[in-house]
C-alpha cells in the first residue's frame, strides 16, 4: 500500500511539504515532539535532528528516526547545543551547523510562572 502524494496543484500548495517532514508524506508536520513528522530545526543525520520543544521553552536534540524520535539533550545555550549535536553526530553537515548558529545564543526565555492555589498564572516583570 503506498502513500497517497499531494498533487502539485493542490489548494494546499507546498505548505505541507517542507523539508523538516518525512519524505513522501503528505502531511501536516505533528505537534508531537516524538513523531517524525515534528518541525526539525536542523537535520544532523538519518538518526538526529533537533527542534524546539512544543512549548518553546528549550532546544532538543532528539535520536531516532522512522516513526519515533526521542529527546536525548536539552538546551538553553546555542553554544552548548552545538557542542552536544556534534558529539552525538560529528558528520553533521555544514547547512545544518549553518542553522543551529543563525539561533540566538539563548533560547528565548521562558514567561516566568508561579503556583496561586490552584492555578498557575504569569508573574509581571
Amino acid at each position: 500500500m503506498s502513500i497517497p502524494q499531494l498533487a502539485n496543484d493542490s489548494p494546499l500548495g507546498d505548505s505541507l511539504e517542507t523539508p523538516f517532514a518525512s519524505p513522501n508524506t503528505p502531511y501536516a508536520p505533528s505537534h508531537r515532539e516524538s513523531d517524525d513528522t515534528y518541525r526539525a530545526l536542523a537535520k544532523l543525520s538519518a538518526k538526529w535532528r533537533v527542534i524546539n520543544c512544543k512549548d518553546d521553552l528549550q532546544w532538543i536534540v532528539q535520536r531516532g528516526g522512522g516513526q519515533h524520535w526521542r529527546g536525548v539533550s536539552f538546551h538553553l545555550d546555542r553554544d552548548v547545543l552545538i557542542e552536544r549535536a556534534l558529539k552525538f553526530e560529528p558528520a553533521t553537515s555544514p547547512e545544518a551547523l549553518a542553522v543551529l548558529r543563525a539561533l540566538p545564543a539563548r533560547h528565548p526565555d521562558p514567561p516566568k510562572l508561579t503556583r496561586a492555589s490552584s492555578e498557575v498564572s504569569e508573574v509581571a516583570s
